[in-house]
């Protein structure tokens, strides 16, 4: 039994300390790895530096939201400056053509070719234009979408400009009116030349080839519609056109051809469909023109003063002249 009660004490001791050496071993390694694991370098500094990062990045996190919140301040000032820039110009446009047909209409010029004749002798003499004299060129223009004739009152401008106030000035007379493209060509010839070039902003020149030009033409007249007549009116070049059939246009004063391209005048200028439909319907052979010696007969009473004497002309661009320096001289900074 002693025996026994010493085997039974040893190996309760034995365990025991088994129990223990387990336990500070495992303890050991617990404090070695992770109770006292040493701190890498440069914690600190790494920490300092994300820090700086953090600041660096809200800070400019916040000034590209303030820029980002300035250029769109800018935008919708520019956008505003734009809008009321062109409401003033249209505005202004609209009241210079109401003047011209007011001072037509008084002096009994209210017939087409009448008002055809005295604008051409008008624009040409520089009375539309601020320093009195008008030249064909395009070498300072502002195209205001849809009202390019304003550019006639600096005193330059090419086809477009040229159609697009005419066709005004019979609006508020009350004519159905507005432009299209044609295509011109070297066998038309005019009686009546102001010695502008015939290929009138000939897209070959600019490298858009002749496909371009062949499509879409290269020159813009007015048309008007009285009742039943209709007149296609070229006051670039002093010409009166008639339809010969589907797209021939007949110089009626001189002789020779030029084609028209109104379906070019609808996807380039925005004509809207009633126009177009007008337009299918000359081609129809429904509308009447004008014989050549009307055209001369206009012609000639503008030429020798019969209409509008030189010195009401005169006194027209004086009334005028105020409102050609005012619409010139609003721009955008």
């Amino acid at each position: 039994m002693y025996y026994e009660a010493i085997i039974e004490n040893i190996k309760v001791d034995t365990m025991n300390n088994k129990k223990a050496n387990n336990y500070s071993i495992c303890k050991s390694q617990v404090q070695g790895v992770i109770i006292k694991k040493p701190k890498a370098k440069g914690t600190k500094k790494r920490k300092i530096i994300s820090g700086v990062i953090v600041t660096i990045t809200i800070f400019s996190a916040f000034k590209i939201g303030s820029s980002i919140n300035h250029i769109l301040n800018d935008r919708s000032e520019r956008i505003n400056a734009v809008q009321e820039t062109y409401y003033n110009q249209v505005t202004r446009y609209s009241n210079i053509t109401k003047d011209i047909k007011e001072f037509m209409e008084q002096r009994n010029c209210n017939k087409p070719l009448d008002i055809f004749a005295t604008f051409n002798e008008m624009l040409w003499r520089g009375d539309f234009s601020e320093n009195h004299d008008f030249e064909y060129g395009n070498e300072n223009l502002m195209d205001i979408p849809y009202n390019a004739g304003i550019d006639i009152f600096d005193g330059e401008g090419v086809c477009r400009h040229i159609a697009d106030l005419l066709a005004n000035v019979y609006k508020e007379f009350g004519y159905i009116s507005f432009t299209t493209n044609v295509l011109t060509n070297e066998n038309a010839n005019i009686d009546r030349p102001k010695n502008i070039e015939r290929n009138v902003g000939n897209f070959e020149e600019s490298g858009l080839g002749s496909y371009f030009t062949d499509s879409y033409g290269n020159h813009v007249i007015t048309v008007v519609i009285d009742k039943n007549d209709v007149y296609f009116l070229d006051s670039t070049n002093l010409a009166v056109y008639r339809l010969n059939d589907d797209d021939k246009l007949e110089v009626i004063n001189g002789d020779g051809f030029i084609e028209i391209k109104p379906n070019s005048e609808y996807k380039l200028n925005g004509i809207d469909m009633q126009q177009m439909k007008i337009l299918k319907d000359i081609q129809k052979g429904n509308y009447t023109y004008s014989t050549k010696e009307e055209v001369y007969d206009a012609f000639n009473k503008a030429e020798n003063d019969e209409l509008i004497k030189t010195d009401e002309y005169n006194k027209f661009y004086q009334d005028e002249l105020s409102s050609y320096e005012d619409i010139n001289s609003f721009k955008i900074d």
